[in-house]
């Protein structure tokens, strides 16, 4: 019986598109008393089922007075974060009134003339270690996407990231792969982010030109002795005369990689990050490797991106 209950419930939850549980158990219970009155089940001890409808109603009530009081304490200033260990009910469904707009979960709030962002759980950024502290409700100013944000640490907050980030992929690339790659270069300029590559052909050049594109910086690590094989779109070409060993010298320079489709050289690349410990991204039929997290679009990876800047995980 708790079987088909679970069931039920499960079932409204996806066919249904109830995101919210309350709905789902409520639809779930629907159903099951829907099939007991009309005789469709056939089970041994039928109080159990009313037991049942009456146990999922009541935990309905019970999440939404829950709901109901936690949004009038936060209405009154009380601390969402303080809250969630008492609520029987996920974070992300809770609003909460901050100042002159509503929050809700993902979201930041930026302050521009304070130089001050919040997340969604009221914590407040300290741009110089890259850090959330915990703080006291304020959350003035405007919501902003992470993209936004994370333009505000490298441009406005005098504390930005000064570690790169590392764009890879094949020196053979597809129109498709380097039209890819020219608009992460051109995203990842204007959030103000200095763009980490191998300096040559491919993926690296069309990257670079969506780099000047944007108005951003480029750096070219070579794996050749002399600077003047670097594509023309690099803003500073680095020579190593390191050979194919310059790809541990990206993965380690970099703050995170993402990979533009790939062959041995970006996968030794992707590998090397992830034995680093950095974040690395795919797009464009990137190796798939245990541990590499793939991505929709360009826009998708400078969101990626921009989330790691601000050490949102």
């Amino acid at each position: 019986l708790a079987l088909a209950g679970i069931v039920a419930a499960a079932w409204a939850f996806v066919h249904l598109r109830l995101d919210r549980p309350i709905a789902a158990l409520t639809k779930g219970a629907e159903i099951l008393a829907r099939l007991e009155s009309e005789g469709a089940t056939e089970l041994p001890h039928s109080h159990a089922l009313g037991a049942l409808v009456d146990a999922v109603g009541e935990l309905g009530r019970k999440l939404r007075e829950a709901r109901g009081e936690a949004r009038s304490r936060l209405s009154t200033g009380g601390s969402p974060r303080s809250l969630q260990a008492s609520l029987p009910y996920p974070r992300r469904a809770i609003k909460r009134q901050a100042g002159n707009g509503t929050m809700v979960d993902g979201e930041m709030r930026l302050d521009r003339a304070r130089g001050r962002l919040w997340d969604d759980a009221g914590r407040l950024f300290v741009p110089a270690g890259r850090e959330w502290a915990a703080h006291a409700v304020d959350a003035g100013g405007e919501p902003v996407t992470p993209q936004e944000a994370a333009s505000w640490l490298q441009r406005e907050s005098e504390a930005p990231c000064r570690a790169p980030v590392g764009v890879i992929g094949p020196r053979e690339a597809t129109p498709e792969q380097c039209g890819i790659a020219m608009r992460l270069g051109e995203g990842l300029a204007h959030m103000g982010v200095v763009v980490l590559c191998g300096g040559r052909q491919g993926v690296m050049e069309a990257t670079c030109r969506g780099v000047a594109a944007g108005g951003g910086i480029s750096v070219g690590i070579l794996p050749d002795d002399d600077w003047s094989a670097a594509n023309r779109f690099v803003t500073i070409p680095v020579a190593t005369g390191l050979g194919v060993a310059r790809n541990a010298v990206v993965a380690r320079a970099a703050l995170c990689l993402v990979a533009v489709g790939g062959g041995h050289g970006t996968l030794s690349e992707i590998a090397f990050g992830l034995q680093f410990g950095k974040p690395v991204f795919g797009l464009a039929d990137a190796p798939a490797v245990p541990g590499l997290r793939m991505l929709r679009n360009a826009d998708d990876a400078c969101a990626a991106v921009a989330r790691v800047l601000l050490n949102l995980g």
